[in-house]
Order: C-alpha cells, then sequence, then structure tokens
C-alpha cells in the first residue's frame, strides 16, 4: 500500500511535469516554426501557399519590423467595415543556423559511433555536442520585434489569428491565415519593392492603391524619359588599300 507521503511527492512531481510541458510547448513549437525556415523543404504544399516573404529593405527598422496584413477581414475575406487589430511580438533571428545545426548533426554522429564502442564516452559527447550547439546558436542570434497589424470584421473581431513569424536570411516569414491574403501580400510586397518604398504600406493604404501607384509611377518614369535611340554609327573613312609585297614589284 503507497504511504501518504509517497503519494503526495507523485502527485508533485506530475504537477511539476505539466508546468514544465506546458512552458516549454511554445518553445518548442517555435523551435519547429524555425526549423521550417531554414529548410523549406518540411513545408508542406497548403503552408507554402499560405506563405508571405517580407524583406527587411522595406519592412525592417533596425530591430523592428512592421508589417500591415493585406486590408481583408483574415477569417471570411471582407473588405468593408473593418478593423484593425495591432500586436507587437518578438522573434529571434539567427545566422547560419542551418550551418550550426549541420554541424551539430555531424558531432552527435561522431558521438554515436564512439558510443557503440564505448558507451560511457559517446554519452558524454553527445551531452557537449547538444550544449556547444545551443550555445553558438544562442551566441549567434538576437531578437527583433515585429509590429503586426491584421484586419477583421466586426463578426470576428473577438477571434484574433494565430500567426506563426520566423526571421531567417534577411526575410520575415509570415504565414497568414488564408492562400488569399498570401497572394495579395505577395502582390503588395512586390509593388513596395518597385515603390522603392520603406516601411511597407500604412494601415490608410489598401492593396489596389499600392498597385495602382506602382503602375503610375512606372508610366511617369516612361512618359518623362526620351524614347531610346541606337547611337548612329558614322560611316568608316576610306582608307587607302594595303600594298602586298607582291604588288609593290608590279
Amino acid at each position: 500500500m503507497t504511504s501518504p507521503t509517497a503519494a503526495a511527492v507523485a502527485d508533485d512531481s506530475r504537477t511539476i511535469a505539466r508546468r514544465l510541458a506546458a512552458r516549454s510547448r511554445p518553445a518548442l513549437r517555435q523551435t519547429w516554426i524555425n526549423f521550417k525556415a531554414w529548410a523549406p523543404f518540411f513545408r508542406n504544399r497548403a503552408e507554402r501557399e499560405r506563405l508571405a516573404a517580407y524583406p527587411f529593405q522595406d519592412y525592417r527598422a533596425g530591430l523592428v519590423w512592421r508589417i500591415v496584413a493585406p486590408r481583408q477581414c483574415w477569417h471570411c475575406g471582407k473588405s468593408n467595415g473593418l478593423k484593425p487589430l495591432a500586436a507587437t511580438r518578438s522573434v529571434r533571428a539567427f545566422e547560419h543556423a542551418l550551418a550550426i545545426a549541420a554541424a551539430a548533426a555531424a558531432g552527435w554522429a561522431v558521438a554515436l559511433s564512439i558510443g557503440w564502442f564505448v558507451p560511457a564516452w559517446g554519452a558524454r559527447l553527445g551531452l557537449f555536442v547538444t550544449a556547444a550547439g545551443v550555445g553558438v546558436l544562442l551566441l549567434k542570434s538576437w531578437k527583433e520585434a515585429v509590429e503586426l497589424t491584421v484586419w477583421t470584421c466586426s463578426d470576428h473581431v473577438g477571434r484574433p489569428p494565430a500567426i506563426e513569424l520566423a526571421s531567417d536570411d534577411g526575410k520575415l516569414w509570415v504565414q497568414l491565415p488564408t492562400h488569399a491574403m498570401a497572394e495579395l501580400a505577395a502582390n503588395e510586397i512586390a509593388a513596395v519593392r518597385k515603390l522603392g518604398r520603406r516601411g511597407g504600406p500604412s494601415r490608410e493604404t489598401s492593396s489596389r492603391e499600392i498597385s495602382s501607384r506602382a503602375g503610375d509611377a512606372q508610366n511617369a518614369d516612361a512618359a518623362a524619359g526620351n524614347p531610346y535611340v541606337a547611337p548612329s554609327r558614322s560611316p568608316p573613312a576610306d582608307l587607302p588599300p594595303i600594298k602586298l609585297a607582291g604588288d609593290e614589284d608590279e
């Protein structure tokens, strides 16, 4: 029969385990999101179709990203009577993350090979490789703030979307709720790039306005510039014929 003390200790252990699992679950989820940003092969087709890549040249000032989602309800796609949902989140950016992970995997392979013959040394080496890999990743990383704004209609104002974020290779990878929003975001990113505009679209600017402004800018450049005229080439000057050695004798 189990004593009351042993039962209390078991309950405390289970409580601590649940708390640790609850605290580590978001970190593990974000680790998986970052890993998919480093290795896009692990994204499925549905994730790729809802993905938008914002370049740092146009959407980041210092260590702060300013992202405004396309002007439509994130849930139903309505474009009228919208309200902004603004939030500031933090993401960790890594430098050479995939190379560090590959080096750690190679170290683990060596540790397993050694552990096949000397288990104690293999376990120690595996722990060392894990600690070294995590330490180098943290050393080569920094935090960035993301000021994210999405839109919602009155019917879905109380249901904020779950949007995945990952910063890698000078881009902020945003997993938008719908495929339609991802397409609009891609068009806006391309239009902002053509305009040479830093900071991205504002909340008051719609995707149609950005696209039209980009087209107007291109038309204005074409109208203001002179038509291209190929440079004329002057005819070659008449030169005396070249005399060869046989011609001189004649």
